[in-house]
């Protein structure tokens, strides 16, 4: 600290305190003073507390005060106005996996890598790697979306986390072909659909014969509908909001792979125009006001919601757990096994990346394994012979 002499213009003296500091952001040296009519001893020692209460409050507004939950709330924020529901979804999830292990209260400066790759591990223990890569995710973009902006100084921390696959089990075998169902299991759970709810029966059916995702599905329109081509376009996905079945919005598919045409076997297009049907129908004789041009909606005149849907596939207690994405899982594998080729198949699901397809495509089904057993035995004879 050093006192600098002023004069003002009526003549009175008055003693600037100044001090420097480094800037965090720039690395240069800023200053701060405080004006005393003084320069006594006590002035003096009431100027160095004031300047480093100055300096202090400057400093903490770059780091030292800032929350792991701020962090992670100010990053969110922003990009939750560029991503679309599902999205703005999952990075909540994301943001309640890390704050189970690290207290949103946290100051940032205290937080250290063993912290955070602790949370990841604990995490990963009872998810999906795909799951827990979010949770990394949402860590390095709220750290480099604070940093970018000055909130805080140092984001070396990133850099000595990480998330490594675990080498792949007999159960995870085992469990990927959970996420499908063979053509006997496929009519008998839309058998029991049929008892439980019929028109739950004819969602689940349309999507094993045709692939699309669930919100791919609701969102089609009349429009999308060609009855002469037997084909759908899909050109978009539906989210819900809160689960209900009032706040929806229809946005852009998944990604630009999955704008297609899908073409309809003769089953399919016949339950597309049932809902079709019962649509106009409703709406002529219950007066019901046309709230859309949705084909798959409900008595309301909504689209489906898919927390509906799964919760009355939950109730059939099924030996495979079912959801709403098995049954496209289920169009895939019906794919491979009338031995579509994987090109084939990737346009028709809207897949960019041809491992997401193999991930169900190249587990072989019963019907296949039967046939190259089938297949060995007229060898072993021929060679009995």
């Amino acid at each position: 600290m050093w006192i600098e002499e002023r004069k003002g213009k009526n003549g009175d003296i008055t003693y600037a305190y100044i001090e420097r500091y480094t800037c965090p952001l720039s690395g240069k040296k800023k200053k701060v003073s405080v004006v005393y009519g003084n320069k006594s001893r006590l002035t003096q020692k009431q100027a160095l507390m004031h300047l480093q209460e100055r300096i202090d409050e400057i400093m903490s507004g770059y780091s030292s005060s800032v929350t792991f939950m701020d962090l992670l709330d100010s990053y969110i924020e922003y990009h939750s106005n560029f991503v679309k529901v599902s999205t703005r979804r999952n990075l909540h999830h994301a943001r309640a996996g890390l704050l189970a292990s690290i207290p949103g209260d946290t100051l940032y400066q205290n937080i250290t890598p063993s912290m955070v790759q602790h949370a990841l591990n604990v995490y990963y223990e009872m998810h999906a790697y795909s799951t827990t890569k979010q949770l990394l995710n949402l860590f390095r973009s709220a750290l480099r979306y604070n940093f970018r902006l000055g909130t805080i100084k140092d984001i070396s921390i990133i850099e000595r986390v990480e998330l490594k696959r675990k080498p792949i089990s007999i159960n995870d075998i085992d469990r990927a072909k959970d996420k499908f169902l063979e053509p006997e299991e496929l009519k008998e759970v839309i058998s029991l659909l049929e008892t439980a709810n019929p028109v739950v029966a004819k969602l689940c059916e349309f999507q094993s014969l045709t692939g699309l995702r669930f919100g791919e599905m609701v969102a089609l329109r009349d429009c999308d509908y060609d009855k002469e081509t037997h084909r759908i376009h899909v050109n978009g996905t539906l989210c819900v909001d809160h689960g209900t079945t009032s706040e929806y919005s229809r946005t852009t598919p998944k990604n630009v792979y999955s704008i297609r045409y899908v073409d309809l076997d003769s089953r399919s297009e016949s339950i597309l125009e049932s809902f079709m049907l019962s649509n106009k129908v409703r709406q002529l004789w219950k007066h019901q006001e046309k709230h859309n041009d949705y084909i798959f909606t409900t008595e309301g005149g909504y689209p489906f919601d898919h927390h509906f849907v799964n919760k009355v596939l939950k109730k059939l207690h099924y030996h495979k757990h079912l959801s709403t994405h098995i049954f496209r899982h289920t169009h895939i594998s019906l794919l491979a096994s009338a031995n579509v080729p994987l090109k084939a198949a990737m346009a028709r699901v809207g897949h960019n990346d041809p491992t997401t397809t193999l991930s169900v495509y190249t587990h072989v089904t019963n019907a296949m394994n039967k046939e190259a057993v089938n297949a060995m035995e007229l060898v072993a004879k021929k060679l009995v012979k």
